[in-house]
């Protein structure tokens, strides 16, 4: 996690007011955490921070692409992610977990943030890796599997064999 240092805030000499930070996280940043479901992407991380005596505020603006499967077409994609997360930092010499609050203690000189940018990226994925891509240029989608599962629809709706039907059929007979 020592390569991730330059993901912090020098929270210790910081004046009050607004104070606005720029992160690029890359293939790197991921493969310092363990297990990590993103192997590569890029994001810009804006942070702004509003220091304030006794509570300061934080908000973080998550913004790229992960590289994924398409769950459509099974193609590489460039998937695009983005979030907005608001949170709150106090100091505090007790040791105390609450969402959306981050305390550190009294006298720290840093706010190390790697662990939060890491916890929002996963949070901004979406649940499914498909995106609008009809606008992309290149378009990545493969054609030929989309052709395939528009002739296998195709072929369910003309066969008459509905589904819905059978689980009704079903239903009176208990």
């Amino acid at each position: 996690m020592q390569k991730l240092e330059h993901f912090s805030l020098p929270f210790l000499g910081m004046k009050d007011g607004i104070h606005t930070y720029d992160f690029e996280v890359g293939d790197d940043f991921f493969k310092e955490f363990s297990h990590s479901p993103i192997e590569k992407g890029q994001f810009t991380v804006q942070v702004v921070f509003d220091k304030q005596p006794g509570i300061s505020e934080m908000d973080l603006h998550i913004d790229g692409f992960v590289k994924a499967v398409c769950d459509r077409c099974l193609s590489d994609i460039d998937l695009p992610v983005t979030g907005h997360y608001h949170l709150y930092v106090k100091q505090s010499n007790e040791e105390i977990e609450e969402d959306e609050m981050i305390f550190i203690k009294e006298g720290v000189s840093r706010l190390f943030l790697a662990q939060v940018i890491y916890e929002y990226i996963q949070l901004s994925l979406p649940l499914n890796n498909i995106f609008d891509c009809e606008n992309s240029d290149p378009r990545p989608c493969d054609d030929t599997v989309l052709q395939k599962l528009k002739l296998s629809e195709q072929e369910e709706e003309s066969s008459g064999n509905d589904i819905w039907n059978n689980l009704k059929g079903f239903i009176s007979e208990n």
